[in-house]
């Protein structure tokens, strides 16, 4: 509100606001204490489940893999907009709104560029870390100083400022110092950039596969592409959407530098959706090299972790030769493998012939001097294992506090995709289930009564209360189901007997009964019907039992559909996938394909760009009349070169009258012949017994005749009424929508009928309101039909 003036009335008062003048009632006269409030809050709202996850049966391998439930467009947005020039990959940001509504986050950039100067006065170190970073950033091109007039709300391209900071980790095979942009940041009820842009789904494989396919080499490797993200170009359009401050100033407390804007060349990797642009780019890339080398291609695709490549073969020649394809591939699209490591001293030593940038660099080949990670595991070259780091955890637990929030954030400190060190952390998550069941709070004192226990189950049951039985049975659909995808990770060449070990025998008689056959149990266990129909036997999908039992009820009960098929079945078996298997037998059969007739399909004709309905009512159906209607219709509508009816009987016989009036007009007078010459028709039917033909018109019929049911249903009216009735009829019918109606205000009118007609919709005239009126008396005063109408309008059934 910007502008209030008072009105004449005393309670009332008016202001001036964006959407123009507003009234509004005076403050004071609202004396009760309730607000009415308006506001747009954007949050993330967690499962309440979340804090026990670390206690549930979860899992990689065991629980199916999501189901994306929200469509995004980065894969449309990358395909259209992906582009190679010299050497190198460009791409586009995927917004998602128009970056009219990205506020430029200048201030706040400012702001906070502004402490971390300041704050670096303290750090010189750190600063001078910073600086090399940004001078090399600009000698690589990376980034590039911004040197224009133009002011930002005159650019038609989406402007933002990054605010930064610098990350240190020690450990690190690369740089220990990073900086770290932000492009979740935003002012108070603005839009940061990663919320105006998509996310992009996740195109990277599933870390267990990639570390069971990582264990089965014998000869392993690992390397990572340099500065990735950065190796990614942006396009132009977009670089002003990475923007960030800057300044070579010497840091000092009390003073303000001076301050120089940059922007990026490249992809950052602060921004949401940097990590699909750059898994969606080394996908892109390696597929072109599908035909040329396929073998190796499928490695790639397979064991490409973001940048981090981790692959082998069971040979040297097959390790050499991936590596060696692997780094030619990459370095087409500017991107260059580093760091190479190895268990296997021949391929250490060819690589550095080669001049592979390897690591660690010795005189002398000494594996295992230093240790390197393999995606959050420690692995030892020199030795070939892989273990799980606890330094974090073992310093952590030293602090001994006895908290429930103690103990989870020491559960969280242990990262083991693999499970291989179940056995020791189990202890840890029994206790955490056993703290959750007393419902305490997270800084309160642990109960003295809570002991430890160690348990021989790797997975910890559910918090929800879940039988032992239970438990039991669903440890061996665990194993089953972990065995499963281990199998598809490995892609065994050969068929082999899979044994899977559970400490409860009782299980195997819930799964089979004594003479080995699979059961469904537990369905209808007390009820009174026979043991097949209490438990029934399991049919696999693809089985040719399966196939054969199916087919052959399906003949014994005369080629019954799938639905009676499948209960047929039911009876005795439980088919998995039966409904399935039910519509295949059904489908299949020879018997039935012969006796299902094969109906043709129509090919529908394309619709006229301009159409409209005009209805006449005719006092007969002789000749004559229809003479004298096709009159009024010119008359009203203009002139018509083609008819085109059915063959009913009145429009054949007009037709013959037609030729007969055509000779009579050949006579000597030239101006007389040639007037009627250019009223000429061709009238055209279509053939006999074919009204599909007609199916234009037909279905302009079924429109008239849906009104006219609801409208006068079994009244009886005049010719001048009736009449009246069809032409309303008419112009309702020539006022529906041809297009899409649209949900935006600022489309006014949709395009009908009547705009081809008369430039507009067609509408009737208002009428008064005559529902209340003795129909008797309207008659005489020929108000009837507009009380009709009325009544019918009313009712719902007829709107004019």
């Amino acid at each position: 509100m910007k502008q209030k003036q008072q009105t004449k009335n005393k309670h009332s008062g008016s202001a001036r606001a964006r959407s123009g003048q507003c009234i509004m009632d005076k403050k004071n006269r609202l004396k009760s204490t309730l607000e009415g409030k308006i506001n747009r809050i954007e949050t993330f709202v967690e499962s309440a489940n979340e804090e026990t996850d670390s206690v549930e049966i979860k899992g990689l391998g065991i629980r199916e893999d999501p189901v994306l439930h929200e469509r995004d467009q980065t894969i449309e947005i990358f395909k259209e907009t992906v582009e190679f020039e010299k050497g190198r990959y460009i791409v586009q940001l995927p917004f998602r709104k128009s970056y009219n509504e990205l506020s430029d986050n200048y201030p706040l950039a400012k702001q906070r560029f502004q402490n971390l100067w300041r704050r670096s006065g303290h750090d010189s170190e750190l600063y001078q870390q910073y600086r090399e970073i940004i001078r090399d950033y600009t000698e690589q091109d990376i980034i590039e100083e911004v040197k224009t007039e133009i002011t930002d709300n005159k650019l038609k391209r989406p402007v933002y400022y990054l605010p930064h900071q610098a990350i240190r980790k020690d450990g690190r095979l690369t740089s220990k110092t990073r900086i770290v942009f932000d492009a979740g940041s935003h002012q108070s009820n603005e839009l940061s950039l990663n919320d105006c842009l998509w996310p992009g789904i996740n195109l990277n494989p599933n870390l267990l596969d990639i570390l069971i396919n990582f264990r089965l080499n014998a000869i392993a490797f690992c390397s990572d592409i340099k500065q990735a993200f950065l190796q990614i170009c942006l396009a132009d359009e977009h670089k002003d959407a990475v923007r960030f401050l800057w300044s070579d100033d010497e840091p000092c407390v009390h003073k303000r530098p001076k301050l120089q804007v940059y922007r990026f060349n490249r992809v950052n990797f602060g921004v949401s959706s940097s990590l699909f642009l750059l898994v969606a780019t080394i996908r892109h890339h390696i597929e072109k090299y599908k035909h040329e080398f396929p073998d190796t291609v499928e490695l790639l695709d397979i064991n490409f972790y973001v940048d981090d490549l981790i692959s082998g073969g069971n040979e040297f020649e097959e390790a050499l030769q991936t590596s060696r394809r692997a780094k030619n591939i990459m370095e087409a699209a500017g991107m260059d493998l580093r760091k190479w490591i190895t268990n296997d001293a021949n391929l250490m030593e060819q690589w550095k012939k080669e001049n592979f940038n390897v690591y660690p660099v010795h005189e002398t080949v000494s594996l295992g001097a230093n240790g390197t990670k393999v995606l959050g595991l420690s692995w030892n070259t020199n030795e070939d294992y892989l273990t799980t780091d606890t330094k974090s955890l073992l310093e952590f637990v030293s602090l001994d506090k006895n908290t429930k929030r103690f103990i989870l954030q020491a559960v969280g400190k242990i990262f083991d995709p693999l499970g291989l060190i179940s056995p020791f952390t189990v202890r840890m998550k029994c206790l955490l289930q056993d703290l959750w069941k007393e419902e305490i709070q997270w800084d309160d004192p642990l109960p003295t009564h809570i002991e430890k226990e160690w348990k021989k189950m790797v997975r910890v049951a559910p918090l929800n209360c879940v039988t032992l039985p239970r438990l039991e049975l669903l440890g061996a659909l665990v194993a089953a189901r972990l065995a499963s995808k281990v199998k598809k990770i490995v892609n065994l060449k050969r068929s082999c007997l899979q044994y899977h070990w559970t400490d409860s025998k009782i299980v195997l008689f819930w799964i089979k009964d004594r003479e080995g056959i699979v059961r469904v149990g537990g369905r209808l266990e007390n009820a009174s019907v026979p043991y097949l129909h209490k438990h029934p036997a399991i049919l696999l999908k693809g089985s040719k039992l399966s196939k054969l039992y199916f087919n052959s009820l399906h003949t014994r009960l005369f080629h019954v559909g799938p639905q009676g098929l499948l209960n047929a079945v039911r009876k005795k078996f439980w088919p998995l996938s039966g409904r399935s298997i039910a519509r295949k037998t059904v489908h299949q059969c020879v018997t039935c394909f012969k006796s299902r007739p094969i109906l043709s399909s129509q090919i529908m004709g394309n619709l006229p760009s301009e159409r409209a309905i005009h209805l006449e009512l005719l006092s007969d159906l002789t000749s004559d009349a229809l003479i004298a209607t096709l009159k009024r219709f010119t008359s009203r509508r203009g002139k018509c070169s083609k008819i085109y009816t059915d063959n009913a009987t009145n429009f054949v016989g007009a037709n013959s009258i037609i030729k007969k009036f055509r000779k009579l007009i050949n006579f000597p007078d030239e101006n007389f012949a040639k007037y009627f010459v250019s009223e000429n028709i061709d009238w055209k039917f279509i053939s006999p017994k074919s009204p599909h033909f007609g199916g234009l018109w037909e279905v302009g019929v079924k429109s008239v005749k849906h009104h006219l049911k609801r409208a006068i249903g079994n009244l009886h009216f005049t010719f001048e009424e009736f009449e009246t009735i069809m032409i309303q009829v008419e112009g309702i019918l020539n006022s529906r929508p041809l297009t899409p109606l649209s949900s935006d205000a600022d489309n006014f009118d949709a395009l009908t009928p009547g705009h081809f007609l008369i430039e507009r919709p067609i509408t009737s005239i208002p009428e008064l309101n005559l529902i209340d009126l003795n129909e008797n008396s309207l008659s005489r005063d020929g108000k009837r039909l507009p009380r009709l109408c009325n009544a019918h309008g009313k009712n719902g059934n007829l709107i004019i």
